[in-house]
């Protein structure tokens, strides 16, 4: 098993100092100013067995507040989510 984690943080100062220290949607990847802001936090585990693998990841941060908040609730803050069983000895 091995967890896995990546932390992407950003600083952002806008000269034209908008009243709620926001930028227009059109750049979501960026879109707090004037703050220390995380972008993307992403944590997540593999495994793998004799007959089983799996990988779950989950992403917070502004980017995914701006990109996945429409998904469904559940869903929203899944990243990567894949699990397989092997079927055959062979290989």
């Amino acid at each position: 098993m091995a967890i896995n984690a990546y932390l992407e943080g950003y600083y952002g100062y806008n000269l034209s100092k908008p009243q709620n220290n926001r930028l227009p949607s059109v750049l979501q990847n960026f879109t707090d100013q004037n703050q220390l802001n995380i972008n993307t936090r992403i944590i997540g585990s593999n495994f793998k067995g004799n007959y089983f693998r799996s990988n779950i990841s989950f992403i917070t941060g502004s980017y995914a507040e701006e990109n996945i908040g429409g998904e469904p609730v559940f869903f929203r803050n899944i990243y990567e989510a894949k699990f397989g069983i092997k079927l055959s000895k062979k290989t």
